[in-house]
């Protein structure tokens, strides 16, 4: 794990998923855009719950009911939700698929630029040192003890560019946010004129 890629990896995902659900113009898809999300959340918080009962041998694991009747509590939410808007939800939501197509509302930045921030931040986060390859320096030695010593330093040119990348994507979300605020706002006042 490198800690340098550690810290823009929550960022980068979570800017994405944001511009991802607020970049569509057509209301209805990003209506189905939350509903995804959500869903792609609880069935996680599913898993998890499966996992802990799994890997401990306890079905009975402390809390676990509860985590369990929350996630069920809040998938009805969801489907009910659903029900009231008519909107179709898509259960195959892909991580690699929402970052790239959030990339195309941020034309400075791109599919690929946007792909590579937030893969390239993951896979470092997973101690994937190979994805990095080119994006550090790299020092292995036995330093004459047998022992095998390495050590990795971020490039502050890959740092930079990280930094440069979520600046662009704050800057997409926050315009997103206000002209969905001022569509939101437009409509409100002419329905209640």
């Amino acid at each position: 794990m490198h800690v340098d890629y550690m810290l823009f990896r929550p960022i980068i995902e979570n800017l994405l998923t944001a511009i991802w659900i607020l970049g569509p113009e057509d209301s209805t898809v990003r209506i189905q855009r939350t509903l995804a999300s959500w869903e792609s959340e609880l069935s996680d918080a599913a898993k998890f719950g499966r996992n802990v009962k799994k890997y401990s041998g306890n079905p009975n694991y402390p809390g676990i009911h509860e985590h369990d009747a929350a996630c069920d509590q809040l998938r009805a939410r969801l489907a009910q939700v659903t029900a009231a808007t008519g909107v179709e939800v898509d259960r195959r939501l892909a991580l690699t698929s929402i970052v790239a197509a959030a990339g195309e509302h941020i034309p400075q930045l791109g599919q690929l630029r946007a792909y590579w921030a937030w893969s390239t931040a993951s896979g470092m986060t997973h101690g994937q040192s190979l994805v990095g390859i080119n994006m550090g320096n790299f020092d292995a030695d036995d330093r004459g003890s047998g022992d095998l010593d390495a050590e990795f330093e971020a490039s502050p040119r890959v740092v930079l560019d990280y930094v440069e990348s979520v600046q662009l994507m704050f800057k997409t979300l926050e315009e997103l946010f206000h002209r969905r605020l001022a569509t939101a706002d437009a409509t409100s006042t002419t329905t209640s004129a």
